[in-house]
């Protein structure tokens, strides 16, 4: 079942990911699935931050946590260069 879900998300994150990038889409729908991308994203990069500075575990899970963190806010860095840099081919 595990693996499933994962799949389905996988696909689901891939082609929204495509979709931004797609200039055959129309300009609203690459705006909404950049904005789906980015909540969740923010949400989870959040999430991560919090837990490393309330849970008390090791030290090391929360330095993996804020590098969990880290990540995903190099990854939206990137999307919304990649993102304006499209805009500004158009």
């Amino acid at each position: 079942m595990e693996i499933i879900i994962e799949f389905i998300f996988d696909l689901i994150f891939e082609g929204v990911m495509e979709g931004i990038k797609s200039k055959t889409i129309p300009k609203t729908i690459r705006i909404f699935l950049l904005g789906i991308v980015l909540a969740v994203s923010v949400s989870v990069m959040i999430l991560f931050s919090y837990l490393a500075f309330k849970m008390t575990v090791s030290i090391l899970v929360r330095i993996l946590l804020l590098c969990i963190s880290a990540a995903i806010a190099v990854f939206l860095i990137k999307l919304i260069k990649e993102y304006n840099e499209r805009k500004k081919e158009a």
